[in-house]
């Protein structure tokens, strides 16, 4: 998690230190923002999600239990976020965790979508108000979806549901916190 996919690609492309640009936030969007560069913005993205979904792959492969995936998705965010090697400073972990949940079941980024997109277009086209509202929404829908669906889309064989369901809650409250920021200042 504590690879620094944005803070290398825009130090390699413009030779900008993404901590002191813009939001000095190190994610995909920020990398846009900063630079303009919508591929640069995308690779960023993509690499991101690759890292999230990396990080959960490993423990699978090694045939470890589900606590240890679900452990792997946690910290791999955690990482993401915080950076160690970034003074503690890192993304808002919104494509590391979508990569966690393509590995494991995609039915929490189908909903983060689905929450995302409602609350961006009926409540206020901002990014950050999606994000918190997918964010939040998506535990609680999860929490209340049908067994039997959310066992169908697992993607670990023998997964432990209230695992995953306290996995993707540790997760939620961690891009939670990385979104705080944004919408102080958005409320100012």
């Amino acid at each position: 998690g504590c690879v620094p996919t944005a803070y290398w690609l825009v130090k390699r492309k413009t030779g900008m230190d993404i901590r002191h640009e813009g939001t000095g936030n190190i994610g995909a969007r920020n990398s846009y923002d900063v630079t303009g560069n919508k591929m640069l913005g995308i690779a960023v993205m993509f690499i991101d999600v690759a890292k999230g979904a990396l990080a959960v792959a490993i423990p699978i492969w090694l045939g470890g239990n589900f606590f240890a995936i679900s452990l792997a998705g946690v910290f791999v965010v955690i990482g993401h976020c915080f950076n160690a090697f970034m003074s503690f400073k890192g993304g808002r972990g919104l494509a590391t965790a979508a990569g966690v949940a393509l590995m494991v079941n995609p039915l929490a980024l189908i909903l983060w979508v689905l929450m995302y997109f409602t609350a961006f277009v009926i409540i206020r086209r901002d990014v950050h108000v999606g994000s918190v509202a997918g964010t939040l929404a998506t535990p609680m829908l999860l929490y209340t979806a049908p067994t039997p669906l959310v066992q169908m889309l697992m993607f670990v064989p023998n997964a432990d549901i209230t695992q995953f369901k306290l996995m993707v809650f540790m997760i939620s409250i961690i891009i939670f916190f990385r979104h705080i920021e944004p919408m102080r200042e958005l409320f100012k």
